[in-house]
Parts: structure tokens; C-alpha cells; sequence
């Protein structure tokens, strides 16, 4: 029983650290977007941590202060080693106000011979392209398989 209270404060502080990133994120994101002039492509996606098979939503957003026109998007999941393990592309030309997204098809977590990918972190890129200026951006995301991802708030003496 010992063990369990371990294995369950290590899951609580790995949750914590991605939960600390995940936040350094969203901080860089309202700066760029306080800083900026212009239009700024921001990706998202709707959780941060995902289980195998769980639909990845993916949300390209206009969080600068100008219109933001371009054409694409191209999607590009990449794992922990860089490799592609998924792209998409569709040719349609888009208009966003400052605050307007785009939401992507979600992500079934298969690469592009349909076979599931493993656990690990995962980084999708958003690429539209808009003529004299390309816009791009990134976020990260973890699929993680474990009985934590069920796991009820527990007190610890």
C-alpha cells in the first residue's frame, strides 16, 4: 500500500509540471498577443493530456490585433524524436478577425497508415500561408496511458 501513496505523488507532481508548462505557455501566447501588431496564428488544442485514442482537438486562432488572411491549413504532428507521424492539408482560403479560430478535424491519434501512436508528447504545428507573410505556430500535447487518468482526488496522511 506504501508503494501506491509513491507511484500517486509521482503522477500528482509529473500532472503539476506539465500542469507549470502548460501555464508558461498560455503566458508567452498573452504576450504575443498584448505585443503584437498584426496578425498572430496561435495553435491550441483542447487538453493538454490525452488517453491513447482519445480525439485531439486542434483550434487555429487570429490573437493578433489585424486581420488575419491566408490560405491552407496545413496540420503536422510531430513526436517526440521529430519525426512526422501525421499531416493534413486542406486549400481553402480564410479571413479571420482579431479572436476568430479555425477548428480542425480532431486528431484520431493515428499516423498516416491509420496504426495508433504510441504514449509520449506530441507537438502539432498550424501552417497558413498567406502570400507575401506565412503565419505558424505550435503546441504540445502527451498521451499517456495509466489508471491515474482515472484516478479520484485522494488525501494522503
Amino acid at each position: 500500500m506504501k508503494g501506491a501513496k509513491y507511484v500517486l505523488v509521482g503522477v500528482v507532481l509529473i500532472v503539476l509540471l506539465l500542469s507549470s508548462t502548460s501555464s508558461l505557455g498560455i503566458a508567452i501566447a498573452s504576450n504575443k498577443k498584448s505585443s503584437s501588431t498584426g496578425a498572430v496564428l496561435e495553435v491550441t488544442t483542447d487538453k493538454i493530456i490525452y488517453s491513447p485514442g482519445e480525439p485531439v482537438a486542434i483550434f487555429l486562432t487570429n490573437v493578433g490585433d489585424e486581420l488575419l488572411s491566408a490560405g491552407g491549413p496545413i496540420i503536422t504532428i510531430y513526436n517526440n524524436d521529430n519525426e512526422i507521424v501525421y499531416q493534413e492539408a486542406t486549400y481553402c482560403w480564410y479571413e479571420l478577425e482579431p479572436g476568430e479560430y479555425i477548428t480542425w478535424p480532431p486528431w484520431d491519434q493515428t499516423d498516416q497508415q491509420g496504426v495508433q501512436v504510441p504514449v509520449g508528447r506530441y507537438v502539432v504545428e498550424g501552417f497558413l500561408s498567406g502570400g507575401e507573410e506565412n503565419y505558424i505556430d505550435t503546441a504540445t500535447f502527451y498521451i499517456i496511458n495509466g489508471p491515474w487518468l482515472k484516478a479520484k482526488r485522494t488525501v494522503i496522511p
